[in-house]
Order: C-alpha cells, then structure tokens, then sequence
C-alpha cells in the first residue's frame, strides 16, 4: 500500500461513507477495499477495522480514528519493508529459510527447526521455498 497524504486519506473515507454518518461500518470499510483495487483477504480486512476502530466496541470508525489507523498502518508496512530489507542479505527481493530465521531470531524468537520450516510453510503461499515482501506482509498483516 503506497503511502497517501491526509487529503487523500479523507477523501478516501468520505467517499467510503454511503450513509454520511460521519463513520464506517464494516460492510462500507470493506467496500472501500474492494473499490480501491486493494487485494486484502476477509481475514485482513476485519483485522485492519478491529485495527482502526479501536477498542469502544461501537463496531464503528469515525474519521478521526480512520486516520490515526491509517497512519499507523502505513507506519508499520515502513517498518516491516524496511526489517524485511535488512535480512535480505542477497537482495533478490526474497527471505531465504536462512534470512527469515535471522528475522525471527531479531525479533526475539528461539524456534526450533521445525517451527521455522512451519512459518516458512505458512508465510510462503507461492510454494517456492522463499517468502517475498508481499508474502511477509500479508502474513504479518
């Protein structure tokens, strides 16, 4: 997701907003995907609204909280690229089972060969034995 500016942002949520109540349901914010061309699973999708609308349990965003989830959001895929960069030891744009273990292990992991094979395995959703960024990000995500 490139990122956008806060005009951006608002017009995306006003005209995510049907019913003009000033708030997004979660039929209107999944819509708002699927308009934008956004490829995000059901599962992402419900993640990315419990994300942003918090947790006052209104099953609602408002725009204030659309826009401090966005952000965060797009400050999050800077960080995880940029973690994602720095293992990418041979710069081929892909973890090697070698590289993602040096991720986890970063990030304060001690998995055994077998819980790294499964996350490969997991993560990898091409099958080609690497996980790409794409791949790293929608499993994080």
């Amino acid at each position: 997701m490139p990122r956008k500016t806060n005009a951006e942002w608002a017009a995306i949520f006003i005209a995510a907003d049907r019913d003009k109540s000033g708030k997004l349901d979660e039929k209107e914010f999944k819509e708002m995907f699927v308009r934008s061309g956004v490829q995000l699973s059901e599962h992402q999708i419900k993640n990315t609204f419990n994300y942003c609308e918090g947790n006052n349990g209104d099953k609602m965003i408002t725009f204030d909280e659309f826009m401090k989830g966005m952000t965060k959001m797009e400050n999050l895929i800077v960080k995880l690229t940029a973690l994602f960069k720095k293992y990418d030891k041979d710069k081929n744009g892909q973890l090697s089972k070698q590289e993602l273990t040096e991720v986890l292990r970063a990030c304060g992991g001690n998995y055994t060969e077998e819980e790294i094979f499964n996350i490969l395995d997991r993560m990898d959703s091409s099958r080609d034995g690497k996980v790409s960024l794409d791949e790293f990000l929608n499993s994080i995500l």
